[in-house]
C-alpha cells in the first residue's frame, strides 16, 4: 500500500460540522486542513504545499466556483486537483463544475468509503517514487533551494525548499532552480537579482531534466539523491563564502577600526574591537573629532549573528557618522549628546529594516583638553572605577529601534587622579571557559579589569591575557570595549 501521510488535503467549508466529519474521515490517511470561507483558504495556499482541495460549492462572499476560479488563475497552483462538495444533484451542475476545471464532484453528505476512495484515486499518482521523495525530504532539511519555476513543484519537497518569490528574510540559499524558457528572472526584485547572481550552485530545469553546473543533465526521478549528494558540498560552499566575505570586509571603506589609541590632555582612551571567529560582527567602535577639537566616541553592539549583524552595525554607523556631522555644524548651538541619541533612536524606529534588531549604544563625548565628559548610555553597563574600586554605572537608556517614546539620561563630570572609565560589550562577560557551561559574568569580570587598571591599562594583548585568565579557549561572540584612564593613574 501506497503511504499518502506526506501529503496535505485542504478542505474548504462554511459547515464546522461537515470539516470535522472530512478530517475525522481522512485523518489515518493524509494530512488534513480546515478552513471555513475561501479567502482563508487562498491564503492557505500561499503559505503551505496542499496536494488537494475539497471544497464546498455554496459559501458566502465567495463560492466555491469563484475560488476554483482563483486557484487555476495562480501560477503554481493549477496543477492541484479540486473536488467538490455539494448537496446539488444535478447533473448539469457537476458538468458545469469539471468543465471549469474542477478533477471531481462529491455529494453531501459524503459517503466515507467513497470520500476516501476519490482521495487516494487523485492523490495515488503523486505519492510514486517513494525512494526519490524521501532522498529530496532528507535533503530538504539541510539544503535551502529557492524554486524560480512558479509551475513546477516537485511533490515531497520539504518547508526549506522555498517556493517563487518566498525566499525567506535574511537567508541566502544554498542553491536555486531556475528555467531560461520563461521570463522569471525578468520580474525579480532588484535584491532578489543580486541574490541571484552571488548563489554559485544553479540548477537549469530544461525539457523535464535538471541541468547541473557541471552540465550534467539529471531526470526529475534522480533529483533526491543529486540535492543529498550536494550536501557534502555545502561545508566546502560555506567555507568559500566565508573566505570571499572576509576579503570583502578587509577592502570596505567604512570598515571601523579594529583597535585604536588617543591622547587627549591627560587622557588615554584606548578601544579595542574584537569580532567572533575572525569575522566582521555585530560590534562597532567609532571616534570623531568635531569642530571644537572635541572628541564623540561611540561603542555600539547589534543583537545579531555574524554577517548579519554586521551589515547592520555598519548601516547604524553609517547614521551615526552623517548625525553627528549635521548636529555639530549647527549654527550658534552647543553640541547637544541628548539631541544626537534621541534623532538616532528616531530614525532607527523609521527604518523597517533596522527596527526590527535591537542594538546597544554607548556615547561618550569628551572635551579638547580631557577635563570634562559627557556619557549616554542604551543598555550598555559602563564601569567607573580608580585604584581601589570599580562600580558599574546605572545610566538608564532605551534601546534603539525599541520605540519612538525612548528616554536617557546624562552623566557629566571629570577623571579625577587615579580613575578609569570602561565600556564593554556583553562577549567579555558571555564567553566560557572550558569545559564549562557557567558564563564568566559580570563581577569577575569586574575583578579583572580592575587588576588590568592596576597593571597600566590595556594593550593590544587584553584578549590574550583575558583568554589565559579565564581558560576560555574561544570567545562564542564579538567582545569590545572602550577604556578611557588618566596618565596621572598609570
Amino acid at each position: 500500500m501506497q503511504n499518502l501521510a506526506h501529503l496535505t488535503v485542504l478542505a474548504v467549508d462554511d459547515d464546522a460540522v461537515t470539516l470535522k466529519v472530512i478530517q475525522h474521515l481522512l485523518k489515518k490517511i493524509v494530512k488534513v486542513e480546515v478552513r471555513t470561507s475561501a479567502s482563508e483558504a487562498l491564503k492557505a495556499l500561499q503559505q503551505q504545499r496542499i496536494d488537494l482541495i475539497l471544497s464546498d460549492m455554496e459559501m458566502p462572499e465567495m463560492s466555491g466556483r469563484q475560488l476554483l476560479d482563483r486557484v487555476k488563475a495562480t501560477p503554481g497552483l493549477q496543477h492541484i486537483p479540486f473536488i467538490f462538495l455539494s448537496s446539488i444533484h444535478e447533473q448539469d451542475t457537476w458538468l458545469a463544475s469539471l468543465d471549469a476545471g474542477a478533477q471531481d464532484f462529491l455529494v453531501k453528505p459524503v459517503e466515507p468509503s467513497l470520500l476516501s476512495a476519490k482521495v487516494k484515486a487523485w492523490l495515488r499518482p503523486l505519492s510514486k517514487n517513494e525512494h526519490e521523495i524521501e532522498g529530496v525530504k532528507k535533503a530538504g532539511v539541510g539544503f535551502h533551494l529557492w524554486n524560480l519555476v512558479p509551475d513546477y513543484e516537485p511533490h515531497g519537497w520539504q518547508d526549506g525548499i522555498q517556493h517563487y518569490r518566498q525566499l525567506p528574510k535574511g537567508l541566502l540559499p544554498d542553491a536555486i532552480l531556475y528555467n531560461l524558457e520563461d521570463h522569471t528572472f525578468q520580474e525579480l526584485r532588484p535584491i532578489e537579482k543580486v541574490i541571484f547572481r552571488s548563489v554559485r550552485l544553479k540548477i537549469e530545469l530544461h525539457d523535464g531534466k535538471f541541468k547541473l553546473p557541471d552540465s550534467r543533465f539529471l531526470p526529475i526521478s534522480q533529483l533526491g539523491a543529486a540535492l543529498d549528494s550536494m550536501l557534502a558540498y555545502k561545508p566546502l560552499l560555506h567555507a568559500e563564502m566565508q573566505e570571499e566575505f572576509r576579503l570583502a570586509v578587509k577592502k570596505t571603506s567604512i570598515l571601523q577600526n579594529e583597535q585604536f589609541e588617543l591622547k587627549i590632555g591627560s587622557l588615554r582612551i584606548f578601544g579595542l574591537n574584537q569580532s567572533y571567529g575572525g569575522l566582521a560582527g555585530g560590534d562597532f567602535l567609532n571616534q570623531i573629532w568635531l569642530p571644537d577639537g572635541s572628541c564623540l566616541l561611540a561603542i555600539g553592539d547589534v543583537m545579531g549573528k555574524l554577517w548579519g549583524a554586521w551589515f547592520v552595525s555598519m548601516a547604524y554607523l553609517a547614521y551615526f557618522r552623517t548625525l553627528v556631522r549635521a548636529i555639530s555644524m549647527e549654527d550658534n548651538k552647543p553640541f547637544s549628546l541628548l539631541k544626537l541619541m534621541e534623532k538616532l533612536n528616531t530614525l532607527i524606529c523609521r527604518d523597517l529594516q533596522l527596527a526590527e534588531v535591537f542594538t546597544t549604544l554607548c556615547l561618550l563625548h569628551i572635551n579638547s583638553d580631557g577635563s570634562r565628559y559627557q556619557l549616554v548610555n542604551a543598555g550598555f553597563l559602563p564601569r567607573l572605577g580608580n585604584l581601589e574600586s570599580i562600580k558599574r554605572i546605572q545610566l538608564q537608556g532605551t534601546l534603539l529601534g525599541l520605540t519612538y517614546q525612548a528616554t536617557y539620561e546624562i552623566l557629566e563630570g571629570t577623571f579625577e587622579e587615579g580613575e578609569f572609565m570602561v565600556i564593554p560589550t556583553d562577549g567579555w562577560a558571555e564567553s566560557r571557559p572550558v569545559q564549562s557551561d557557567v558564563l564568566i559574568g559580570e563581577e569577575p569580570l569586574d575583578r579583572f579589569l580592575l587588576e588590568t587598571h592596576r597593571n597600566g591599562g590595556p594593550t593590544i594583548e587584553f584578549p590574550e591575557l583575558f583568554n589565559r585568565h579565564f581558560q576560555v579557549d574561544q570567545m562564542t561572540d564579538d567582545a569590545s570595549f572602550l577604556w578611557i584612564s588618566s596618565s596621572s593613574a598609570l
